[in-house]
């Protein structure tokens, strides 16, 4: 007997959540920011390339949301200092070199307002 692949599918639909298990997985923040250090450490110019651009966005708004249900239940998110530090550095270079941004970052995460 051949297992069901959990994954049948899931290329062919950006739009589909990773589920497994008919449960959507959600990477913890750690893991967000993790894999978003070791992206940023080992791919210098990953801010130039409009690809790893896109997969920083997404991390950055993936943990940032799951911070935002965190503090919406009155709990603390299970984020260091650093870490936080780690995110807010990765906006502010992302801000900066908007030039390099391309259309889909631009039209899904760029925008003339300030969500200060």
């Amino acid at each position: 007997m051949n297992p069901k692949n959990q994954f049948e599918g899931f290329f062919d639909n950006p739009e589909k959540p990773l589920t497994f298990n008919g449960e959507t997985i959600k990477p913890p923040i750690g893991a967000c920011i993790q894999t978003l250090m070791m992206i940023c450490a080992s791919v210098p110019d990953w801010h130039k390339q409009p690809a790893m651009r896109m997969f920083v966005c997404e991390g950055l708004h993936m943990a940032s949301d799951q911070m935002r249900e965190y503090n919406e239940r009155g709990e603390d998110p299970p984020v260091t200092c650093g870490e936080a530090a780690f995110m807010m550095i990765l906006g502010d270079l992302l801000s900066a070199t908007t030039q390099y941004a391309s259309d889909e970052e631009k039209k899904k995460f760029l925008s003339d307002e300030d969500e200060d």
